[in-house]
């Protein structure tokens, strides 16, 4: 509670209330030109000048039982192939080499769903990989919601604003923009 506390900046016994109010009350995104995150931007063969997946400090979370490294926070961001409509959801991401990860969906979660749809039209699925920025967007992003329900906007509802977005890079997705990292791919 105390690191609910911290990050939606409200008292204890605001908590339930807050998080009620987000749901019944999102606040959509809001696109704009530029943020933090395109500061340092790698892609291309200057993806591997700066080792990869290999660049940051991931850890063994879990020696002796995990067989690799893995991101242990990131929001993954997809759009349901039909619709369009954003998903975001956490998940563990082991890292299989300098340029691939590969992450445990399981059947109930709205992440699935989208690649199943995907899957299903021979189509790849995009992906954007989220570690660090707004409390809020972790926040929302392990909260099950409908599907079809865009968890940055129940993001937003935390704080009381919109979330600032920017385009991605590589694929057709919206990120956050203060965001320390974005990983993309497909």
């Amino acid at each position: 509670e105390e690191i609910y506390e911290h990050g939606l900046q409200c008292r204890r016994n605001e908590i339930a209330d807050r998080w009620q109010k987000a749901l019944s009350h999102t606040i959509k995104p809001e696109l704009i030109k530029t943020g933090k995150v395109k500061e340092v931007i790698h892609r291309g063969k200057a993806l591997l000048d700066h080792r990869g997946l290999e660049e940051f400090p991931i850890p063994n979370s879990t020696p002796g039982f995990d067989n690799a490294p893995y991101i242990t926070a990131a929001c993954w961001i997809t759009k349901d192939p039909e619709s369009g409509e954003r998903n975001m959801g956490m998940y563990r991401a082991q890292i299989k080499g300098p340029l691939r990860t590969g992450i445990y969906l399981t059947d109930g979660n709205n992440t699935a769903a989208n690649w199943a749809k995907a899957r299903a039209q021979s189509k790849p699925l995009e992906a954007a990989a989220v570690i660090g920025g707004p409390v809020a967007v972790a926040y929302a992003a392990t909260q099950t919601a409908p599907y079809g329900v865009d968890e940055l906007a129940i993001a937003g509802a935390l704080v009381g604003s919109p979330i600032p977005l920017v385009k991605a890079e590589t694929v057709d997705l919206e990120v956050p923009a203060d965001a320390e990292i974005v990983i993309e791919g497909l």
